[in-house]
């Protein structure tokens, strides 16, 4: 559906696109992850048609548009801010878009009305912009958006500014639309969990470059360099040296010597998610082959469940669990409780972060 082939483009003397390989699958929900100034807008205003790149191609449905005007590429864009017209209503927002797209007043109208009642928005049709709630605004410029039938969708953080239940709310929504209607969708977020929860692919982006691109689980679970591993939620990430012993392997930074399966030789670096590490006050009896006797030095409540920091030498290590596990566990500065996880929890991975 959507190729990009080595495009690049130079904005400004502090930041260029730097020959950005990407292909969407016809009808795939694609997450474009990545920091606040790694360069996911400006992507998707070359894609859109805003700006031409410097080299490389461009591709819909197989048709070359590297150098088309917007309104040749039938894209539909929603922005983070919504670029509703505030003195319009609803129903002018919604079919503003399809002005030279469709032939007949009622063509057009039916069409609104379909993308209405898409988003549940047909009980305010006819209500100006500015008097809407934000949940509505986003309805109506998701719906404006799909009211032109586009061959490719780009969001651009569409929820960012929400509040979080809506937000939640609006996932849901998104990813039963999509079901719906098979659009092939490039969706732009810094949220990783926004990105989980939405893509079945996902591209890390950071200064102009792909990073990494690969099911959602394994740029979580499996990252190719440190940013990715810190920016996806790694917590655990310890450098040090790999050898293979036997049927597993063996990774061992100061102290600290890990079982992983895994096989590496050499230098590199083993990331444990902390989602990854089970917490109990004495040794358990399972299959986890590590565990690490610490002392906890720090726990951080974030709603629902409790990141819980622990000292072993001279390394910490960190596991998020419930608030439940918390007060059932007795969990408090100071106590030892043993850090435990499986030989196949830990990713081992040599460091190909580029400099800054």
């Amino acid at each position: 559906m959507l190729e990009l082939e080595d495009v690049s483009k130079r904005w400004s003397a502090a930041f260029s696109h730097h020959g950005i390989n990407l292909s969407v699958g016809d009808g795939e929900f694609f997450v474009l992850l990545g920091p606040s100034g790694a360069g996911k807008s400006l992507l998707l205003e070359l894609i859109a048609g805003f700006h031409s790149p410097d080299a490389g191609r461009i591709r819909i449905r197989g048709r070359d548009v590297t150098n088309l005007p917007p309104e040749k590429r039938n894209v539909g864009l929603v922005f983070q801010d919504q670029a509703l017209f505030p003195h319009m209503t609803v129903r002018e927002n919604i079919a503003y878009g399809l002005k030279g797209r469709v032939a007949g007043k009622e063509a057009a109208a039916e069409r609104t009305e379909r993308a209405a009642v898409m988003f549940r928005i047909e009980g305010v049709l006819d209500r100006p912009a500015d008097l809407l709630s934000a949940g509505q605004r986003q309805r109506v410029a998701l719906a404006r958006a799909l009211a032109i039938q586009p061959d490719l969708l780009l969001l651009d953080e569409p929820f960012s500014s929400l509040d979080p239940p809506l937000r939640q709310d609006l996932w849901r929504e998104m990813k039963a639309l999509h079901e719906k209607t098979g659009v092939t969708i490039l969706h732009v977020t810094h949220d990783r969990g926004e990105a989980a929860v939405l893509g079945r692919r996902v591209a890390i982006i950071r200064n102009g470059r792909i990073e990494q691109v690969g099911a959602d689980w394994s740029v979580f679970d499996e990252p190719v360099n440190q940013f990715v591993a810190e920016f996806t939620g790694g917590r655990n990430i310890y450098a040090g040296e790999a050898r293979v012993a036997g049927e597993d392997c063996e990774f061992t930074s100061g102290s600290l010597t890990i079982v992983c399966v895994h096989k590496l030789h050499g230098p590199c670096k083993a990331l444990i998610r902390p989602e990854n590490i089970i917490l109990s006050r004495e040794p358990i009896h399972t299959s986890a082959r590590n565990q690490f006797h610490c002392v906890v030095e720090s726990l951080l409540s974030l709603g629902d469940v409790c990141e819980v920091t622990g000292r072993l030498g001279e390394h910490r290590m960190t596991s998020v669990v419930t608030a439940r596990s918390v007060e059932d566990l007795e969990i408090r500065r100071g106590i030892p409780l043993y850090f435990s996880f499986k030989a196949s929890s830990v990713h081992l991975f040599r460091d190909t972060t580029p400099p800054e």
